[in-house]
């Protein structure tokens, strides 16, 4: 067991995430989601 359960709680997370979605949803989800958005907006920021 981890020191801490957040560990267990997100490993738990990203495999209902990969059992329910396609693996490129999941994944960006897994990091919070809107992926392709944030990452334009923090091009057009650092541009």
């Amino acid at each position: 067991m981890a020191k801490f359960h957040f560990v267990e709680d997100y490993e738990a997370h990203v495999k209902n995430l990969i059992a329910t979605k396609p693996l490129d949803e999941a994944m960006s989800d897994a990091v919070g989601g809107n992926y392709h958005l944030i990452g334009d907006i923090e091009k057009s920021i650092v541009m």
